[in-house]
Protein backbone atom coordinates (compact mmCIF):
# COMPACT_ATOMS: atom_id res chain seq x y z
CA UNK A 1 0.00 0.00 0.00
CA UNK A 2 0.84 3.52 -0.82
CA UNK A 3 0.84 5.74 2.23
CA UNK A 4 -1.78 7.70 0.06
CA UNK A 5 -3.60 4.23 0.54
CA UNK A 6 -3.43 3.93 4.10
CA UNK A 7 -4.60 7.50 5.05
CA UNK A 8 -7.79 6.97 2.66
CA UNK A 9 -8.40 3.84 3.77
CA UNK A 10 -7.95 4.85 7.30
CA UNK A 11 -10.56 8.10 6.99
CA UNK A 12 -12.80 6.65 4.82
CA UNK A 13 -13.34 3.42 7.39
CA UNK A 14 -13.58 5.83 10.18
CA UNK A 15 -16.15 7.78 7.78
CA UNK A 16 -18.14 4.54 6.95
CA UNK A 17 -18.79 3.58 10.38
CA UNK A 18 -19.48 7.45 11.51
CA UNK A 19 -21.87 8.89 9.54
CA UNK A 20 -21.95 12.58 9.62
CA UNK A 21 -23.40 15.60 7.59
CA UNK A 22 -19.96 17.16 6.53
CA UNK A 23 -16.63 15.51 6.98
CA UNK A 24 -13.70 17.17 7.89
CA UNK A 25 -10.55 17.31 5.43
CA UNK A 26 -8.22 14.86 5.60
CA UNK A 27 -5.99 17.04 6.92
CA UNK A 28 -8.10 18.60 9.60
CA UNK A 29 -9.36 14.61 10.35
CA UNK A 30 -5.77 13.40 10.63
CA UNK A 31 -4.54 16.45 12.53
CA UNK A 32 -7.45 15.53 15.60
CA UNK A 33 -6.88 13.28 18.43
CA UNK A 34 -8.63 10.11 18.33
CA UNK A 35 -11.24 10.90 21.11
CA UNK A 36 -12.02 14.80 19.20
CA UNK A 37 -13.53 12.56 16.50
CA UNK A 38 -15.43 10.62 18.11
CA UNK A 39 -19.19 10.51 17.58
CA UNK A 40 -21.73 11.89 20.06
CA UNK A 41 -24.08 9.08 19.80
CA UNK A 42 -23.83 6.35 22.77
CA UNK A 43 -22.82 2.91 21.44
CA UNK A 44 -25.95 0.35 22.16
CA UNK A 45 -25.64 -0.40 26.10
CA UNK A 46 -24.78 -3.87 25.17
CA UNK A 47 -21.64 -3.17 23.55
CA UNK A 48 -20.21 -0.39 24.87
CA UNK A 49 -17.16 -0.68 22.98
CA UNK A 50 -19.15 -0.64 19.51
CA UNK A 51 -17.88 2.62 18.04
CA UNK A 52 -13.83 1.90 18.97
CA UNK A 53 -14.59 -2.01 17.90
CA UNK A 54 -16.16 -0.99 14.39
CA UNK A 55 -13.74 1.67 13.30
CA UNK A 56 -10.83 -0.68 13.90
CA UNK A 57 -12.72 -3.36 12.25
CA UNK A 58 -13.24 -1.33 9.23
CA UNK A 59 -9.39 -0.32 8.85
CA UNK A 60 -8.50 -3.53 9.27
CA UNK A 61 -11.01 -5.19 6.44
CA UNK A 62 -9.56 -2.09 4.55
CA UNK A 63 -6.28 -3.04 4.73
CA UNK A 64 -7.28 -6.60 4.22
CA UNK A 65 -8.48 -5.82 0.57
CA UNK A 66 -5.14 -4.72 -0.14
CA UNK A 67 -3.84 -8.10 1.25
CA UNK A 68 -2.67 -6.09 4.75
CA UNK A 69 -3.65 -5.93 8.39
CA UNK A 70 -2.09 -3.81 11.44
CA UNK A 71 -1.18 -6.09 14.28
CA UNK A 72 -2.24 -4.64 17.55
CA UNK A 73 -4.81 -2.50 15.71
CA UNK A 74 -8.03 -3.34 17.34
CA UNK A 75 -11.22 -1.60 19.26
CA UNK A 76 -9.11 -1.85 22.96
CA UNK A 77 -6.36 -0.16 21.34
CA UNK A 78 -8.25 2.80 19.89
CA UNK A 79 -10.06 2.87 23.56
CA UNK A 80 -6.86 2.64 25.38
CA UNK A 81 -5.52 5.45 23.42
CA UNK A 82 -8.00 7.70 22.42
CA UNK A 83 -6.87 10.94 24.27
CA UNK A 84 -3.14 10.00 23.55
CA UNK A 85 -2.81 10.02 20.03
CA UNK A 86 -3.88 11.88 16.88
CA UNK A 87 -5.72 9.84 13.35
CA UNK A 88 -1.81 11.30 11.96
CA UNK A 89 -0.06 8.83 14.56
CA UNK A 90 -1.76 5.73 13.61
CA UNK A 91 -1.27 6.31 9.81
CA UNK A 92 2.38 6.61 10.67
CA UNK A 93 1.86 3.64 12.89
CA UNK A 94 0.56 1.63 9.52
CA UNK A 95 3.15 3.58 7.68
CA UNK A 96 5.77 1.86 9.74
CA UNK A 97 7.09 5.17 10.77
CA UNK A 98 6.03 6.43 14.27
CA UNK A 99 9.00 5.32 16.71
CA UNK A 100 6.19 5.93 19.45
CA UNK A 101 4.60 3.06 17.93
CA UNK A 102 6.40 0.67 16.28
CA UNK A 103 5.56 -1.65 13.67
CA UNK A 104 3.63 -1.31 10.82
CA UNK A 105 0.78 -3.12 8.31
CA UNK A 106 1.87 -6.81 7.04
CA UNK A 107 1.23 -8.84 4.24
CA UNK A 108 -2.65 -10.62 5.20
CA UNK A 109 -1.81 -13.19 2.44
CA UNK A 110 1.85 -14.41 1.92
CA UNK A 111 2.81 -12.88 -1.15
CA UNK A 112 5.01 -15.34 -3.25
CA UNK A 113 8.28 -14.10 -2.58
CA UNK A 114 7.57 -14.80 1.07
CA UNK A 115 6.99 -18.86 0.41
CA UNK A 116 9.44 -21.66 0.21
CA UNK A 117 11.25 -21.93 -2.92
CA UNK A 118 9.40 -25.53 -3.39
CA UNK A 119 6.05 -23.74 -3.17
CA UNK A 120 7.10 -21.21 -6.00
CA UNK A 121 7.14 -23.61 -8.01
CA UNK A 122 3.13 -25.00 -7.97
CA UNK A 123 0.57 -23.27 -9.59
CA UNK A 124 -1.74 -20.80 -7.80
CA UNK A 125 -5.24 -21.40 -7.63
Amino acid sequence: MTSDQIKLAIYQSFYSVVRIGVQPSQDVFFASTIVSTWPGTPPPTAWPTFWYDSVALEIQQSFMSFGKYLPGLDGGWLSANASKYKWNDVYLWANGTNPAIPGGILDYIPTPAATSATSATTTPV
